[in-house]
């Protein structure tokens, strides 16, 4: 049975193992450990105390996903977390021979362009303009440079049933910001199953690409998406001056629409649909 590691067991990770076929049997590492799961080993471990050259060959993992996140908002904590944590981990699989390719989840906020009426994809260099961004780019590039056969997955904004941000601000009209921008999102759900549509690729040694940007198909100005959530939730819809001016930027993958992958919510109308009517059955 293939063995896939996690590093950095979230939320993410927890879906993937909730989905994850027979065919893997999954490792998480975490800090911290309250309860253990049926799918998966989960295993104790700080990346940055622990000797994980030990870890990788006691399991000796065939794939292996990073995904850690940052603790905080902080220059200190992206640079641990996509840079100095990253960096260890893949001096620890390239000395374990069992390892065949690593996952890197990255984020589309290295993308600091915003370009009027132009749509950024994987052909376009990204150029940071914040901490963060900057960090995971650092990442992304140590992930270029090391030996082994790797894929970096630049993640939109996730949202889903416990990430509904959006669906508080919509209700609260305060918290509206100032100035309309382009949103870019995926569903969580979409999130799990692209990585296992891509592991599973990899498993029958299947070549796929160094990056891919995954995002849904329809960057949305986040007025319009907060005023359908609002019609939907049977509340009025707010008009803000200045409407038209959208800031920001617009992200469309250009290799995704040449596999074989179907994005379960291919916008914010179907993903936030779904969210709404499930948070109505809840209170049924």
């Amino acid at each position: 049975m293939a063995k896939l590691l996690i590093v950095g067991y979230g939320k993410v990770a927890h879906s993937i193992a909730s989905l994850i076929s027979n065919d893997f049997k999954v490792f998480g590492l975490r800090r911290s450990i309250y309860s253990q799961e049926e799918n998966v080993e989960l295993i104790k471990s700080d990346i940055f105390k622990d000797k994980l050259d030990e870890i990788f060959t006691k399991i000796n993992p065939d794939f292996v996903l990073y995904s850690v996140a940052a603790d905080e908002q902080s220059p200190e904590s992206y640079e641990n977390a996509y840079v100095n944590g990253l960096k260890k981990v893949i001096q620890a699989a390239e000395k374990c021979q069992s390892v065949k390719h690593l996952f890197f989840l990255s984020s589309t906020r290295v993308y600091g362009q915003t370009v009027k009426d132009r749509i950024f994809s994987e052909i376009d260099s990204p150029t940071p303009i914040d901490f963060g961004g900057h960090s995971l780019l650092r990442g992304e590039e140590l992930t270029y440079k090391s030996s082994l056969t790797t894929t970096i997955i630049r993640l939109s904004g996730i949202y889903g049933c416990n990430r509904n941000y959006l669906i508080r601000m919509a209700l609260d009209s305060k918290s509206w910001p100032t100035n309309n921008r382009w949103t870019n999102r995926i569903h969580e759900n979409d999130v799990t199953r692209f990585f296992l549509f891509l592991l599973n690729l990899v498993k029958e040694k299947h070549i796929i690409a160094p990056l891919y940007l995954l995002t849904d198909e329809e960057p949305s100005p986040l007025y319009d998406v907060l005023n359908w959530i609002r019609e939907k939730s049977g509340l009025s819809k707010i008009v803000v001056k200045n409407n038209d001016v959208i800031e920001g930027k617009r992200l469309k993958s250009g290799l995704i629409d040449k596999l074989s992958f179907q994005l379960k919510y291919p916008n914010y109308i179907s993903g936030y649909g779904m969210i709404l009517e499930h948070l109505k059955s809840k209170k049924t």
